[in-house]
């Protein structure tokens, strides 16, 4: 078969987004199928990473479709059969839909949470405009739909009376490196600092009442984002010295840091996935999350960790009763690493949707 994604994904990424569509595409490619990514950039290039055939075109304009790029796919000298594209209420996205949908060419979407309603909540009114005038043909052309967060996505899609096929296949995550927790009452975050999405100053003042009840905890991020400074300024409000604020990491620097530390914390308000959370489970850390994430009755009914409230009190002792029990951890980290094994393994999820690629094509 022979595939083709919108946008060129990397594996060190702070964006899950990127970071899944790269997995996705190498696993695909390790199949024996044929896998290209079509992307937009300042120049020309054409180059083969990881057996993905990368192919970006010279872009000069936010609103217009390269024309040697719409030549490109409309001629198809690489017999593209499907395209898959990533994310939503974007208007490259929405422009390419148009004009897959104009020359009969099938495509389908992966919304990543994109439809949530919390999400929908963020500026709201301009996506309201946007949804009724470009959103809603880029959703209702597609000729699937893939949910990576579960059946609340595909509600999500139904709610818009998207009418074709929607399945569930959750992103992959490789578990090749299996760590255990360490008894050093170091908790980690890895990820964006939007504090208003990853929900970053309610964790700051859940771990102002951490260090409360005991002050030997630490709490260490790595990331990028928009609300850097802004998390800074609160870091130093609360005086909170347990806390670091660090620059993202990759590699073997992310693995020596996930390799190092007692659990993965992240509190989020939404999060219609959490790759991040995933990946700690993965390599065998306990996690702790918020009651915003779609995964959290995964993660209690398979006891991969805690769900915690808004209550930072009551919280707060939560946590330190959870990880006081370090034998208990021990035994949480083995029954991660399994669940993540057959869960989101990377081979089976791409074969997940070629099997769903097919579906569509017939």
């Amino acid at each position: 078969m022979n595939i083709a994604y919108f946008g060129v994904y990397t594996k060190n990424a702070v964006n899950g987004v990127d970071v899944t569509g790269y997995i996705v595409a190498k696993e695909i490619a390790m199949l024996g199928h044929n896998v290209f990514c079509y992307g937009l950039g300042k120049e020309n290039k054409k180059y083969i990473e990881d057996g993905i055939n990368i192919r970006i075109f010279k872009n000069e304009s936010k609103y217009i479709l390269p024309m040697s790029f719409k030549e490109h796919v409309k001629s198809n000298p690489d017999k593209i059969e499907l395209y898959h594209l990533r994310s939503v209420f974007i208007l490259k996205n929405f422009l390419f839909s148009r004009f897959l949908s104009k020359i009969n060419t099938p495509y389908v979407i992966t919304p990543h949470g994109g439809y949530d309603k919390n999400i929908l909540k963020r500026g709201a009114f301009v996506k309201k405009i946007y949804f009724n005038l470009f959103e809603k043909k880029y959703l209702h052309n597609a000729k699937g739909v893939i949910s990576c967060s579960g059946a609340s996505e595909v509600e999500d899609a139904r709610r818009h009376n998207y009418k074709g096929l929607v399945e569930i296949i959750w992103d992959p995550v490789y578990n090749n490196l299996n760590f255990t927790p360490k008894n050093n009452k170091k908790l980690i975050y890895l990820g964006r600092y939007d504090k208003d999405h990853k929900g970053l100053d309610k964790l700051f003042y859940l771990f102002k009442e951490v260090t409360k009840l005991d002050p030997e905890f630490r709490l260490d991020l790595y990331g990028s984002g928009p609300h850097e400074s802004d998390l800074i300024e609160l870091k130093n409000s609360l005086n909170l010295k347990e806390v670091t604020i660090n620059k993202p990491v990759y590699e073997e620097d992310k693995n020596k840091i996930l390799n190092d530390c007692m659990a993965y914390i992240q509190v989020s308000r939404w999060e219609a996935f959490g790759r991040s959370i995933i990946e700690a489970i993965s390599q065998g850390l306990p996690v702790i999350i918020s009651e915003g994430f779609n995964l959290k009755d995964i993660v209690e009914e398979n006891k991969l960790g805690i769900v915690i409230t808004d209550d930072f009190q009551k919280s707060a002792q939560q946590i330190i009763d959870y990880l006081s029990d370090f034998d208990n951890l021990l035994k949480v980290s083995k029954k991660n690493i399994v669940f993540a094994k057959y869960e989101y393994s990377p081979s089976i999820i791409a074969q997940s949707n070629i099997d769903f690629y097919q579906k569509v094509l017939n």
